[in-house]
């Protein structure tokens, strides 16, 4: 027999679980005690709850999950529309295990990457790097000193974007734990191209305006259709496909091709050294990181202008 005082009771307490209401759960329950928790909640907070967080679980349709990644996807880049859609899934397989009226709007299908990039092994070129400096000068200066400093200091996409002068003591970047991927504090030594790279500014240090600088996805289209250019004009074939990643790991291979110790450039990357070591060496490197980066920068000079052997990489 229909009740309305049950049914409404009913309406209003599925009206109570929402999505932010499940993520606040399953953080409590799940993410607090994880090393990576602080990246979890972070995406959660940036990504997932601006756009569905105030929606009732039960009201929540595959098409609004998405429409969100789309939006990620087109803002962020694919790579962080997957790292949410993870995040995500494991929230809602989570409470679909302690809910019967839950189902997961999650399907297969919904990754905006295929596993062969999310395996990827590109590294630029020499040549490659020669086209992708002259494509910088000629883009939003921002954008090309931010690319530069993406290389230069072996970072990820969202640690340059976020860099703050509070972060910078002399000749020192700090990317605190709260920011780095590992949950620990990561110092990379700044050379005197990136320090001229990032100036001195009052506050951030990318920006759009007052925000953390983003819109990856439009500058890198027009980094690319410039980087098109240069080829054609010059009779060459197209550049295969990159992305801002790839720096990361291209950087990581000239440390190497530079002679650099192995253990001090995972150390520049701000991989931990495992095993043993890691409980008993609290040294932090510092000095050798230095050295580490500025070879870098010096193999860079020699790639960017080979005859000379001697380039202002600045600017």
């Amino acid at each position: 027999m229909f009740d309305p005082i049950i049914e409404k009771k009913r309406s209003e307490a599925r009206a109570t679980k929402t999505v932010n209401a499940i993520l606040d759960a399953f953080v409590a329950d799940h993410v607090e005690a994880l090393r990576s928790g602080d990246q979890v909640k972070r995406g959660f907070d940036k990504y997932v709850r601006p756009r569905i967080g105030a929606k009732s679980i039960y009201d929540l349709k595959r098409g609004d999950v998405t429409t969100m990644l789309d939006e990620i996807k087109e803002q962020n880049g694919p790579v962080m529309a997957d790292r949410v859609l993870a995040y995500v899934s494991k929230a809602f397989h989570w409470q679909q295990v302690r809910d019967e009226a839950f189902r997961t709007p999650i399907v297969r299908g919904m990754a905006k990457t295929n596993s062969s990039e999310r395996s990827r092994k590109r590294i630029l070129a020499d040549d490659e790097i020669r086209d992708l400096w002259k494509a910088l000068d000629a883009v939003d200066g921002c954008f090309s000193k931010y690319v530069k400093t993406l290389l230069l200091t072996m970072t990820r996409r969202g640690e340059p974007a976020g860099m703050h002068t509070d972060e910078i003591d002399g000749d020192l970047w700090t990317i605190p734990a709260a920011r780095y991927k590992n949950g620990r504090d990561h110092t990379i030594p700044i050379t005197a191209t990136v320090r001229e790279l990032i100036g001195q500014p009052e506050g951030l240090v990318f920006t759009n305006g007052e925000r953390p600088f983003s819109n990856f996805v439009r500058n890198k289209r027009a980094l690319d259709q410039e980087i098109a250019r240069i080829r054609k004009a010059e009779g060459r074939p197209p550049m295969k496909q990159w992305q801002l990643h790839d720096l990361r790991r291209t950087g990581r291979s000239l440390m190497s091709r530079a002679k650099v110790d192995a253990d001090h450039a995972e150390r520049c990357m701000g991989h931990v050294i495992g095993g043993v070591r890691e409980t008993y060496d609290r040294y932090e490197y510092l000095e050798e990181k230095k050295a580490a980066f500025a070879k870098l920068e010096g193999l860079l000079a020699v790639i960017l202008n080979p005859q000379a052997n001697v380039v202002a990489l600045r600017g």
